[in-house]
């Protein structure tokens, strides 16, 4: 099977989970979207961030990225697309693509998943200011809350053993798609 029709084959496998949750999600009376967003993009980038060397392996035995960069590149948009829609559990999502790139180090996903978020909520923020919607005294507490966090969350996070980061992300992931699960009635 061609490299490409493999990674396809991946990302499909994704969505179809997505869609089979939001199935689920849908007949509990809960609109299809949610179910799609909170069941299966969370948990299917979590087990790709967990499993992302052994895809990789298998994929490209030769130590190439399992994701081309065009691959990469149409993947980022539908994040891109997703997180100006909603966004919830995208920056797992973003880790998961950057795995599949070929990247192991732990703080260069986060930070290169950081830039990517930064810039995709940058450009939600630009249309949720040209129509007047931002409650400002709100938005200022979140954006300090955010950046504080931030900032300290990148400094202890340095402090860190990669290995650590990584099943730390592995474990909020996890941790949320068994809160998202229980949220939508899925047990």
């Amino acid at each position: 099977m061609n490299i490409s029709l493999q990674v396809l084959f991946f990302l499909a496998l994704l969505i179809l989970l997505a869609k089979a949750a939001g199935g689920l999600a849908a007949r509990m009376g809960l609109p299809a979207v949610l179910g799609e967003l909170l069941a299966g993009v969370v948990l299917g980038a979590t087990l790709i961030v967990a499993f992302s060397r052994r895809i990789t392996a298998t994929l490209r035995p030769q130590g190439s990225p399992a994701l081309t960069t065009r691959g990469a590149a149409a993947a980022q948009f539908f994040v891109a697309f997703y997180i100006g829609y909603f966004g919830a559990g995208a920056g797992i999502l973003m880790m998961a693509l950057l795995a599949l790139l070929g990247m192991t180090h732990i703080h260069r996903i986060n930070a290169y998943k950081t830039v990517q978020a930064a810039a995709c909520n940058g450009v939600a923020i630009l249309a949720f200011i040209s129509r007047g919607v931002i409650y400002w005294k709100h938005a200022g507490v979140m954006v300090a809350g955010a950046l504080l966090g931030g900032y300290f969350g990148a400094h202890y996070a340095q402090k860190m053993r990669q290995e650590h980061g990584g099943w730390i992300v592995i474990a909020i992931g996890l941790g949320m798609s068994v809160y998202f699960f229980w949220k939508t009635g899925v047990r």
